[in-house]
């Protein structure tokens, strides 16, 4: 329990300092209108959630596949 309390208090630091270095706005325009200032850190954390729902989903496609062919 200690040990874990321990490693929750290192991700949260790390995770504030990452936050925290990768605040500056970042201009970007979604679809139309005007750019808008979103944080960098931000698109880095939706990037990556993108990414590993597409994973997740990539790995359950094939093991559905993979399960429909043996049988």
């Amino acid at each position: 329990m200690k040990y874990l309390v321990s490693l929750i208090c290192l991700f949260l630091f790390l995770a504030v300092i990452f936050l925290d270095q990768n605040s500056t706005p970042v201009p970007m325009k979604i679809i139309i209108g005007n750019p808008h200032g979103i944080r960098l850190s931000l698109i880095i954390i939706v990037s990556m959630l993108i990414g590993m729902l597409l994973a997740i989903g990539g790995m359950l496609l094939i093991k559905k596949v993979q399960t429909k062919n043996k049988s």
